[in-house]
């Protein structure tokens, strides 16, 4: 239309009959929008915007060109990370060009998100952590991963349920902060893909909803009583007694009180995989109470003993101080 206007065509109905796209649909105010005044210096206006938008899209196509031939190294790279929902080609190019496609020199996706600039930044103050804005990093690599958050909202992939579900519990007026949380978890995503040399398995846009179904089911069946109680993949059952051990500790027939049964030599997450993980809150004496007493509120459904509060309450860093308070009879199991 606007090279007809300057070659001299004047009328309005053939002008806007050479329209392309959605503007062809309203015939009737492009007719009128084309129905004034253009002279000549319009036209000649017209003319250098044209040549400077023709000039532009030439240098963008050498250019083009160039980062192909410098990318045809990484394509292997670049056509596994364009598989990600939200990430095309030109996305892909960026991630490769400012990371190099090594992920040797960043051993987790912490270190890779952390240098990106894509995780909350460091206000602490006495002990207390604060808000803060993201902190500063890789300013290219960090818009590219927003702007393929913002794309990925738009379909129904993992990336854009996770979107959409941050939006919602934030409230739309903080969507930015959503999208550069999505980020985050696409910039993962990418480290995953680079570091094990694969292709993204998408999970569906029902992901998280699927995920919330199994884990409500697996807390429901693990509060009952049915020892038989089913795991989820990957968990240890932590509803069965130990294998060679009761439920509750061994008694000791001097005193009669229950003995703490000494420390293994496992790590401490080993040990606690078998033991009942109760939440233990430990409230330290006040000022005038007898410095030994120590009070322990563990939260347990109705149904769970002490025996079983107690043996959640002995780890591998509270062994000594428990044993100490068994013997001074100052232990309280709420």
């Amino acid at each position: 239309m606007i090279e007809a206007l300057i070659a001299g065509e004047r009328d309005p109905h053939l002008l806007a009959g050479l329209a392309r796209g959605v503007p062809r649909h309203k015939h009737e105010d492009l007719v009128a929008a084309c129905d004034g005044r253009f002279t000549a210096t319009h036209a000649a206006m017209c003319r250098l915007h044209l040549d400077a938008y023709d000039h532009t899209t030439g240098k963008i196509a050498e250019l083009d060109g160039l980062v192909a031939e410098a990318a045809a190294a990484f394509e292997p790279v670049i056509t596994r990370l364009m598989t990600i929902s939200g990430i095309g080609r030109r996305t892909a190019e960026v991630i490769v060009a400012e990371t190099g496609a090594d992920m040797s020199r960043f051993p987790t996706p912490e270190q890779l998100t952390a240098w990106a600039g894509l995780v909350p930044g460091n206000r602490e103050s006495a002990g207390k952590r604060r808000r803060a804005v993201t902190r500063k990093g890789n300013k290219h690599l960090k818009a590219a991963m927003v702007e393929a958050a913002w794309g990925a909202s738009r379909t129904r992939s993992r990336i854009g349920a996770r979107l959409r579900r941050l939006v919602r519990r934030f409230g739309r007026q903080h969507a930015k902060k959503a999208a550069v949380a999505t980020a985050h978890t696409l910039l993962r995503v990418c480290w995953a893909v680079m570091a094990r040399g694969e292709d993204y398995r998408e999970d569906g846009g029902d992901f998280y909803d699927r995920r919330e179904a199994r884990q409500t089911h697996y807390l429901a069946a693990r509060y009952q009583k049915d020892p038989g109680t089913p795991r989820l993949p990957g968990h240890p059952d932590r509803t069965r007694p130990r294998p060679g051990t009761s439920s509750r500790p061994p008694i000791n027939q001097r005193n009669r009180q229950p003995e703490i049964p000494q420390a293994s030599g496992r790590s401490h997450h080993h040990d606690r995989a078998h033991r009942s993980r109760l939440p233990i809150y430990c409230s330290l004496p006040r000022d005038g109470q007898d410095p030994s007493f120590v009070t322990a509120r563990i939260r347990c459904p109705p149904e769970a003993d002490k025996a079983a509060a107690l043996d959640a309450l002995i780890t591998d860093h509270s062994v000594t101080l428990a044993r100490s308070l068994q013997r001074q009879d100052r232990l309280t199991v709420r």
